[in-house]
């Protein structure tokens, strides 16, 4: 079995190199090319030890993170519209917070989503911590678009009918943020945002 698993490398490295000799005569920008090509010659080992070694156990499996991502995203949505009372709280007053334990490996799919462009959130990385603070309500609604794999409309993104012509809605732009912060020791992110109550008459009460 480890003569193929080395024959099977090799020979995709191979075809990989040639690839990329190709498409650097033809595409003029590589940087996000060279990426996918480190990406999937880096998922080589795991595969053929998968598939090659079967005296490893399962360390080495490699699974699709994105549907796990968008159960948990889709759980977020769910929290968060529960927690837009329009009773206000005494300790968090017309604010929602989620804090939940969340793998690295879930964090980094969310971030790369996060960090497609940099429209309308500002991002701050240390060793210990990742900081987002978004300023557009459409912004947040795209991230979790893109993560829910839905077309999370304008009309209903964190917001809640109440009964009687009343709503809660979130409040999102440059004064009152939406608010993302992640430990990478504890694995750990807490999700933050303002939002409001109108009354029958559309006025507001959180005021």
């Amino acid at each position: 079995m480890a003569a193929i698993s080395g024959v099977f490398s090799n020979t995709v490295r191979g075809a990989l190199a040639i690839a990329e000799a190709e498409l650097a005569c033809k595409v003029v920008q590589m940087g996000k090319i060279k990426d996918v090509l480190e990406d999937m010659r880096s998922f080589l080992g795991p595969i053929c030890i998968r598939h090659f070694n079967t005296c490893v156990g399962f360390k080495h499996i490699v699974g699709n993170l994105f549907p796990m991502l968008q159960r948990q995203t889709m759980d977020w949505l769910k929290q968060f519209r529960r927690r837009m009372s329009p009773r206000c709280s005494v300790k968090h007053p017309w604010q929602v917070i989620v804090e939940e334990k969340l793998p690295r490996e879930l964090f980094d799919v969310f971030e790369t989503i996060v960090s497609l462009t940099n429209f309308g959130v500002i991002t701050i990385k240390t060793r210990k911590n990742c900081v987002s603070a978004f300023t557009s309500h459409n912004r947040v609604r795209k991230v979790f678009s893109d993560c829910t794999d839905q077309n999370l409309t304008q009309a209903t993104f964190l917001k809640r009918k109440i009964k009687g012509n009343k709503r809660v809605e979130a409040i999102i732009n440059e004064e009152k943020q939406f608010g993302k912060k992640y430990s990478y020791k504890k694995e750990l992110v807490v999700i933050d945002f303002n939002y409001g109550y109108w009354n029958e008459h559309d006025w507001p009460q959180h005021v």
